[in-house]
């Protein structure tokens, strides 16, 4: 029989190791930003250092345990050593420093909780009353002390980089793309053992944390992951230099989460050298953003052009562009005709001017704007120019052809474009233009004669050389355009000359009515020679 003696001792000892259980069951909890979505945390390798990571890379050194004080108030303990807290210090920073109990002096040790809302809230400090917890919204990773602004504008909207949310930290998982066993803390009970498949989407109650992220294997996976996971993998990439993974990224990016996972990276603010991996950065995350619709072609240079319609950077690589059937050609056509015409501004290196609308989906952010670092375009309208523009002419409807040219004017494209693709250039643009020369200018009409050799002008119709030669009747002739209808009548068949002098305002005394001097001799003369006299 046990005496009274012992079973006080037993009962002393149960409450002991019942009193070390509950200390070590204490709820360990993470600090998220806000507007980053990255946690608080702080670095053994640097005594005192505190930051915000994007992930829980630094282990137990996230977590946090909460030591509740008087009047509301309470210490953010270190769940790797509660010994140590969160501490405001004279100079706006904060740093880890070891625990100053109960005395009046550890104000700077204690917390409240401010403008709490939607479960967010801010981090007042009890000493510095008038400061907040504040992330950095100018030096990536790191957090200060700051005037609380409210709901103000003056960092990023809402000022979300003061706000933070507590969560319930769970067991590490370390892919977000596979079904993995974890361990969560539920809302009134103790931890069990849940399967769960996308862990960033946690079921009801539980809140689990996602600490190491890995490429997933399916492109679209990048979707299923958390901005913060995906910019940190964007990071990840760039550092290493791995341009096929930023392609891949960007290609495979869901359009709502482009402009969260550019900000949260940062990466656009770092690529402003014109190193490969840098030019590969900010190339992806332009056709990607003019993908979305929140950019148009007026930010890419005519590098960043080419290579968007000439396969390389895009995923209909090899496809010809001969029809509207084909990848490209649909490609082609998901765009505005304004917005080609701002392609051809920047090929020409031409003011647009404002007739042009463009209609975007979305009204461009002032975050995209500021990060495209404009760099010397290639020198020069070159062949490599010419060839981007005939493949997206051939996908190009006319209506939409004529008025890119028509913008720009016939004469500009004929003086842009020469040898052999000027001459496809002339062929596409014939082909929609058959009877529409009576429209164009006589300046148009003259370059175009004076430009084109004598195959080009008789595979015209006569009706339109004669539309031609009209519009330089109109008002005054001057010698050039003498000069350019020579050259056409010259260059005619004998019948189709004989045919000419026999339409409504092109006989011969027409022509007389028009030339003089020199000029209408020698017009006569070729005249008498083709039997039209």
């Amino acid at each position: 029989m046990k005496t009274k003696q012992s079973i006080l001792r037993n009962i002393f000892l149960l409450f002991i190791c019942l009193s070390i259980g509950k200390l070590h069951a204490q709820q360990e909890y993470s600090f998220q930003n806000t507007h980053y979505k990255e946690v608080l945390g702080y670095d053994h390798n640097n005594p005192g250092k505190v930051e915000i990571y994007s992930s829980e890379t630094k282990g137990k050194q996230t977590r946090w345990i909460i030591k509740n004080e008087p009047n509301g108030t309470f210490k953010i303990c270190s769940a790797d050593n509660n010994s140590m807290v969160l501490e405001a210090t004279p100079n706006g920073t904060v740093q880890l420093a070891r625990d100053k109990g109960a005395s009046a002096n550890a104000n700077d040790q204690r917390w409240k909780k401010v403008d709490e809302k939607d479960r967010t809230f801010k981090l007042q400090n009890v000493l510095y009353s008038n400061k907040v917890l504040d992330a950095s919204a100018g030096t990536k990773g790191r957090v200060q002390m700051w005037n609380n602004v409210g709901a103000s504008n003056q960092y990023v909207p809402n000022a979300a980089n003061q706000r933070w949310k507590q969560l319930s930290v769970a067991t590490v998982v370390k892919s977000p793309t596979e079904t993995k066993s974890v361990k969560a803390t539920v809302s009134g009970s103790s931890n069990t053992t849940t399967s769960v498949a996308t862990p960033d989407r946690p079921k009801a109650s539980a809140t689990i944390d996602v600490t190491t992220y890995t490429t997933p294997a399916d492109p679209k996976g990048y979707n299923a992951m958390p901005d913060h996971a995906v910019a940190s993998l964007l990071n990840n990439h760039y550092d290493q230099k791995n341009s096929k993974e930023i392609r891949r990224l960007f290609d495979n990016l869901s359009c709502d989460k482009l402009e969260p996972v550019l900000q949260q990276s940062g990466v656009l603010k770092r690529a402003k050298s014109k190193s490969e991996i840098d030019v590969e950065v900010r190339y992806a995350a332009k056709a990607r953003s003019i993908d979305c619709g929140k950019l148009n072609f007026s930010h890419f240079t005519d590098d960043d052009l080419n290579k968007y319609f000439d396969g390389s950077g895009r995923s209909f690589a090899g496809t010809s562009g001969i029809s509207s059937g084909n990848p490209f050609c649909k490609q082609v056509n998901s765009f505005t005709v304004d917005n080609y015409i701002l392609a051809v501004g920047v090929y020409f290196e031409m003011a647009v001017g404002k007739q042009v609308n463009i209609n975007l989906r979305e009204k461009p952010s002032d975050f995209f704007n500021p990060f495209f670092i404009p760099f010397p375009k290639i020198s020069g309208f070159n062949d490599k120019d010419e060839q981007t523009l005939l493949r997206i002419f051939r996908c190009l409807p006319c209506e939409d052809i004529n008025k890119i040219v028509n913008h720009f004017s016939y004469a500009t494209f004929n003086y842009k474009f020469d040898g052999s693709e000027n001459a496809q250039f002339q062929q596409l643009y014939d082909k929609c233009n058959t009877e529409s020369y009576a429209k164009w200018s006589d300046d148009e009409s003259r370059i175009f004669l004076m430009t084109s050799d004598c195959n080009k002008i008789n595979g015209l119709s006569l009706n339109a050389v004669r539309d031609l030669i009209l519009n330089m009747f109109a008002g005054h002739t001057d010698e050039a355009e003498e000069n350019a209808i020579i050259k056409a009548v010259n260059c005619l068949p004998d019948a189709s000359v004989q045919n000419l002098v026999k339409m409504k305002g092109t006989s011969v005394e027409n022509f007389k009515s028009e030339f003089q001097g020199t000029n209408e001799k020698r017009l006569l003369a070729i005249f008498r020679n083709k039997g039209a006299l």
